[in-house]
């Protein structure tokens, strides 16, 4: 009888202590109050994937340049044509392409499409709808760099035009030159010393253009003194050789000029372009982890990314 009581009171003295200890331990956590949660932004580092067209809306090209940008890949890809390069351009789609959706051999781009749909009957450009796909490419792209490095990437893309020229200098012959150049010419035009590049790599070689250099001959059409060569012509015969210098002349000249006629109402097409949306006033415009080299795209939302994996707490938020 004696060693029960014992046991008894032995047992209500340790619950006696267990309830104390776990009173005394929430006294402790009141007293320390709520504690302020670590917030950090882990980024996905670099944004690769972006095409040339894509990379010149994130170097800060202008909307004139991006447009014609995008006019250049659909001019490589044969699916426009220039008839008239002054006072403003004038084009005629192909007819594979008359549907304005690309083709199973050649696909078109959401960029690409929307740049048709802007082509007017008269081969004009609606600066409304061009307007449209200038902002569709720059959503689009913000979109793409959410919860990425954009100092890394801009840095990346940079690179990227640097390869090409290098290897466009390297080439050993004129028609390796040619090849190269051609290949890599969407990103060559992002090179802000694009016309001087061009003009010092080309000053010295000849020139043997393939026949399908769509995107070339319609510069050498309507920007050359005097044209010997019409690619829709099925009499042409083999395309001319072509100076260097020559060469360079037509290229540079070409680019600026359809740049500068992009479109008949310069006002009217920058007018309709609507800026980016801001991040809201409830948002900090901080990044929210200053111990890093890089925030994700999307810092100025303030989003709560506790690691790389969740890719920004905000997807459907951010800047653009």
């Amino acid at each position: 009888m004696k060693r029960a009581a014992v046991g008894t009171y032995v047992g209500y003295t340790l619950f006696g202590v267990f309830v104390i200890s776990i009173v005394s331990a929430g006294l402790v956590l009141r007293k320390r109050g709520y504690i302020n949660p670590v917030l950090r932004i882990e980024t996905l580092g670099i944004r690769h994937g972006l095409t040339a067209v894509e990379a010149s809306y994130l170097l800060g090209f202008p909307p004139t340049k991006i447009v014609t940008e995008i006019l250049y890949s659909l001019l490589k890809k044969k699916a426009v044509w220039i008839t008239a390069a002054s006072p403003a351009l004038k084009l005629k789609i192909m007819e594979p392409f008359k549907d304005k959706t690309g083709t199973v051999e050649t696909p078109l781009r959401y960029y690409e499409k929307s740049f048709l749909k802007a082509i007017k009957r008269d081969g004009t450009l609606d600066e409304v709808k061009l307007a449209k796909t200038v902002m569709l490419l720059r959503d689009t792209v913000e979109s793409k760099l959410r919860g990425y490095c954009r100092k890394d990437t801009i840095a990346y893309y940079r690179k990227i035009v640097a390869k090409a020229w290098e290897e466009v200098e390297k080439a050993g012959t004129p028609e390796l030159a040619s090849k190269i150049y051609d290949e890599k010419l969407l990103w060559l035009l992002l090179d802000e010393n694009f016309k001087n590049k061009t003009e010092s790599t080309f000053s010295d070689k000849i020139f043997k253009p393939e026949p399908d250099w769509w995107w070339y001959w319609y510069g050498y059409t309507y920007y050359h003194p005097k044209p010997q060569y019409e690619p829709l012509s099925k009499t042409a015969g083999p395309p001319p050789k072509i100076p260097g210098a020559e060469f360079a002349n037509n290229i540079v000249t070409a680019v600026e000029k359809t740049a500068n006629n992009i479109v008949a109402n310069l006002e009217k097409f920058a007018n309709s372009i609507i800026p980016a949306k801001t991040p809201s006033q409830h948002t900090s415009k901080q990044p929210v982890h200053h111990n890093v080299n890089c925030v994700c795209a999307c810092a100025s939302c303030a989003c709560v990314c506790a690691c790389v994996s969740c890719a920004c707490a905000c997807a459907s938020g951010g800047v653009g």
